[in-house]
């Protein structure tokens, strides 16, 4: 896929801005923990506002626009399943390299299996595409409708799949209550009922999923779009009701904030003592390949396997008539293909209650983010190349 191409510089440009701008609020938060303006206490509180408030209504609004857009189901729903794909297939990478499931099984194992498989896949797209398509306004817009579509296959799994195995057995769900992993389930026998749906709420119906849920229903039911989503371009014609602009004025929050769980997990002690004196259990189990094995791991699923497999299978779906034509869809779904390591991975640890682990994941991601730069600008500008964008936002700008 990137045999012969040149590297186009409004790509490499806008990836070493993404890169310059999550290391300059890294900076500002290791800052602001160092000296004493956050605390661990403090971090995990605000990992909660964002599991709880600020990403579901994110998720909420963007998904009620891009549905109320009146773009049709079937254009739309290739994106939420190729978002399962790239997942389930970086998995399948990942548990081959580290060497099967049963070293995806310890706790070192399963962060670096997390970090294999769920990209970075709000943040990062919507700065790449806000950098190539923002003379173009119309492809802008359908670049981030996109991606919203794309985040809403892609955030269920994550806080089912990804929070699962992020947090084993040992973690707890986002009200703080003491989580079952699937081995003690299986320990503990049948259960009623209620104690199903009771386990089945925490584990699915999680708020990320009910925003995007909800979003789908908002933007789909034509009297709820009616009081509830602006209408495109007038302000006043229907006179909606200010709920839609309110969430989506906490669904702003959910960058700056993740951003700030991430770098104050940076600052914070990477082994905390328990009572005893002695290390935190979930860091004393690697999976026996070092950390310097464990991240080349992830670099080479994230910016070599992964999209490079899901190319081919993109270039198979579309010759097998699966897909239609769609040079945008294509080069979005192999920027995500593309993009590092998932920053909700730190997130999900806080929430679950293991800060250590949090911050040393944190500590990784910071390294394949800086390695992250070169390997994605080769990979979009390959895309690019491929799909013509360029040249036609360069054209529509030009027609304004």
């Amino acid at each position: 896929m990137v045999a012969g191409m040149v590297l186009e510089p409004a790509v490499l440009r806008s990836s070493f801005e993404a890169v310059t701008e999550l290391l300059t609020c890294c900076g500002l938060g290791v800052f602001a923990t160092r000296v004493g303006l956050l605390d661990a206490a403090t971090t995990r509180a605000l990992a909660r506002c964002v599991f709880n408030i600020f990403l579901p209504a994110m998720l909420s609004t963007s998904v009620a626009r891009t549905v109320a857009s009146g773009a049709s189901f079937s254009t739309l729903l290739p994106l939420p399943l190729c978002a399962l794909v790239q997942v389930i297939l970086g998995l399948g990478i990942v548990t081959l390299l580290l060497g099967g499931p049963k070293e995806v099984r310890t706790p070192a194992g399963r962060d670096v299996a997390a970090l294999a498989s769920f990209g970075n896949s709000g943040v990062l797209p919507l700065v790449f595409a806000n950098c190539l398509f923002r003379s173009a306004p119309d492809l802008l817009a359908r670049a981030n409708s996109l991606v919203a579509m794309f985040l809403l296959g892609w955030s269920p799994l994550f806080w089912t799949l990804g929070y699962s195995l992020l947090a084993g057995r040992r973690g707890k769900h986002a009200d703080g209550e003491e989580g079952e992993g699937e081995e003690d389930a299986v320990a503990v026998g049948p259960r009623s009922a209620d104690e199903y749906w009771h386990e089945l709420r925490k584990r699915v119906l999680t708020p990320p999923i009910m925003g995007c849920l909800a979003g789908i229903v908002v933007g789909a039911v034509p009297p709820l779009r009616a009081l509830l989503v602006p209408a495109a371009g007038s302000a006043t014609a229907l006179f909606p009701l200010p709920l839609h602009r309110c969430i989506e004025a906490f669904g702003k929050a959910y960058s700056p904030a993740a951003l700030l769980v991430l770098a104050s997990s940076l600052a914070l002690p990477s082994v905390p003592k328990s009572p005893e004196g002695t290390e935190s259990i979930a860091l004393s189990t690697p999976t026996g390949k070092g950390p310097i094995r464990e991240i080349g791991t992830v670099l080479l699923t994230r910016f070599l396997l992964l999209p490079l497999a899901f190319a081919g299978l993109l270039g198979a779906a579309k010759r097998a008539g699966l897909l239609p034509p769609d040079p945008l869809r294509d080069f979005i779904l192999l920027m995500q293909a593309a993009m590092p390591s998932a920053q909700n991975t730190v997130l999900a640890l806080q929430v679950a209650g293991e800060p250590s682990r949090a911050s040393r994941m944190a500590r990784r991601l910071l390294v394949i983010y800086l390695a992250a730069a070169l390997p994605v600008a080769v990979v979009l500008s390959a895309a690019l190349q491929r799909s013509g964008l360029l040249a036609a936002g360069a054209a529509a700008a030009a027609a304004l």
